[in-house]
């Protein structure tokens, strides 16, 4: 059985299909099939050929099935195994190279480009984008008459609508529009907006205790020296009128020149009522104007700087924080914190409104007071400046170090000294109220 089986595998065109010998082996070995054995060599290999049929012919069978592999036996024997080539054993032996690698055994690793061939095709890889970027960077670009253009339509638009705009101090000139003024210069997107000194400075603002009494040339020469400390600074005003003209002669001969005026002091009684006063004008919603209150964090904008105070404008007010309130740490030189143009966070220590006017005390120490007020106890001393004095209540206001105000009156004051402000003295205290205390001084 075995010799047939191997007949017939070498045998394929003549022999019956792999399953119909693994049938015939199976019936072979059934007992109702032992008389039908006979032995290997008396059985012709002719015997077991299938019957050829009348309707296909083994050549006429399709082409399909013709080329279809033979599925293998179980009982075939395996694949002989193929023996290397000797001259590819030679080879080997000697670690000669192939001559003839093949792709599926044997690939040649692709060199690497030279770095400057690898920057060559990446600047050629990046024509294409950068190329475009530059195109949309021109596009967006204006040319200097187009800015100008647009800042003047702002400028006409702010001076309709009577709208708040912020600008940055240049410097102090004199004008024939204003004789005997010194005007401001504020920048505006590069556009000098002139506001005579009549129209910047508040009426409470302080030029110094005999600028009343001084001569109309001295008042001018101090409004200048105030107006210098305050450059760099950032101030509101409201566009008065603009104009454009142009050069006729000169350097600038053909183009055009804008020139603007402006007020200070109506941009600054307008932020007043925006945020204290509350008229029907203001607030962003009627019936519900905007709230400031004391212990509330604001922002302030350096206008000038000396060595024990710094004067800032806060919600419309101008007002000053003294070297003991603009930090908690020791401060000796009010110009080592801060310049003229910074934005500093303020908290309010004291408000109040009285018609059109406001009184703002702030401070630049961001302690908090409930905090502080809740780690003091009495009858223990805190040392502080004296901050403020109400000639109506004989009281002194003091800043503690901790940030909460100590309340003291008058005769209260140890040895019946009189103190001004920015003195240090210790405070006794005597009784903790939920925003304040009250004590006894010692001048120190």
């Amino acid at each position: 059985m075995a010799i047939n089986t191997v007949s017939s595998i070498l045998n394929m065109d003549e022999n019956p299909s792999n399953e119909e010998v693994k049938a015939s082996e199976i019936d072979a070995q059934k007992p109702e099939n032992e008389a039908a054995e006979a032995p290997a060599e008396d059985v012709p290999a002719e015997a077991e050929k299938p019957a050829e049929t009348a309707e296909m012919k083994p050549e006429e069978a399709p082409a399909a099935e013709a080329e279809k592999p033979a599925e293998k036996s179980e009982d075939a024997p395996p694949e002989p195994v193929v023996a290397a080539d000797a001259g590819e054993l030679e080879r080997e032996a000697k670690a000669e190279p192939d001559p003839q690698p093949t792709r599926s055994r044997r690939r040649r690793p692709q060199a690497e480009p030279e770095p400057e061939a690898r920057q060559t095709r990446q600047l050629i890889d990046n024509v294409g984008t950068v190329s475009q970027d530059i195109e949309e960077e021109e596009a967006r670009r204006k040319s200097d008459a187009e800015i100008e253009n647009d800042t003047y339509n702002q400028l006409r638009t702010f001076a309709r609508n009577k709208e708040i705009v912020w600008g940055t101090v240049y410097g102090c000139e004199e004008n024939e529009r204003w004789p005997n003024h010194a005007i401001v210069t504020v920048l505006y997107n590069n556009v000098k907006v002139m506001i005579p000194d009549i129209a910047y400075f508040e009426d409470s603002f302080n030029f110094g205790p005999t600028y009343d009494s001084a001569p109309e040339a001295q008042k001018f020469a101090r409004r200048q020296t105030m107006i210098r400390y305050q450059a760099g600074a950032k101030v509101c005003f409201i566009v008065k009128d603009v104009a454009r003209e142009m050069v006729k002669a000169g350097e600038f001969a053909g183009s055009y020149l804008i020139t603007a005026s402006g007020s200070r002091k109506e941009a600054m009684a307008l932020l007043r009522d925006i945020w204290f006063i509350h008229s029907n004008r203001s607030g962003s919603t009627p019936g519900k104007p905007r709230q400031v209150n004391v212990g509330d964090i604001a922002d302030a904008r350096v206008l000038s700087v000396r060595q024990d105070m710094v004067l800032v404008e806060c919600l419309g007010v101008e007002t000053r924080i003294d070297t003991y309130n603009l930090n908690n740490d020791i401060v000796e030189n009010c110009a080592d914190f801060v310049k003229p143009g910074d934005t500093i966070p303020v908290r309010i220590r004291k408000l109040h409104v009285q018609g059109d006017r406001v009184y703002l005390t702030v401070s630049g120490r961001l302690n908090d007071v409930s905090k502080a007020i809740l780690t003091m106890r009495p009858n223990s001393y805190y040392i502080g400046h004296v901050d403020h004095y109400n000639k109506d209540k004989q009281m002194y206001t003091i800043m503690l170090m901790n940030g909460v105000s100590a309340a003291v009156r008058k005769d209260n004051v140890l040895g019946g000294l009189e103190l001004s402000n920015g003195d240090m003295v210790s405070v006794l205290v005597t009784r903790i109220m939920p925003t304040y205390v009250f004590g006894v001084a010692n001048k120190r």
